[in-house]
């Protein structure tokens, strides 16, 4: 995957959990790794008397785990990936080492897991 300009975003969610956010640029050919593996249907169910969330499945997939790491920070968060699409309306360069490519605006979405490591 060629991503360039990785931006990320932190925010509070529900039980202590964190959303993470990514935006960035990214070619055509980008489009399915960022659009796949997307978990939809699940629910955050609180531990009682402590802080956390076990992830629960409602749609009965396997969800994967991607660790996400932002640049700045020394910590990895594993997350699900609970939303990622990618802004298809773009111009084809004309000119530069990117000629010909459309260059895309993308967003991918976390749920983070676990305890960051």
């Amino acid at each position: 995957m060629s991503k360039w300009a990785i931006q990320y975003r932190k925010e509070p969610g529900e039980y202590g959990s964190f959303l993470l956010e990514e935006t960035g640029l990214c070619l055509r050919a980008d489009v399915v790794p960022i659009e796949k593996g997307i978990l939809t249907r699940f629910k955050l169910i609180p531990i009682p008397n402590a802080r956390g969330a076990v992830l629960k499945v409602m749609d009965g997939s396997n969800p994967m785990i991607f660790s996400v790491k932002p640049s700045t920070y020394d910590t990895a968060y594993p997350c699900v990936k609970i939303a990622g699409y990618v802004n298809a309306f773009a111009a084809a360069q004309d000119g530069g080492p990117l000629h010909g490519e459309t260059v895309l605006l993308y967003t991918i979405k976390y749920q983070t897991v676990g305890v960051p490591g």
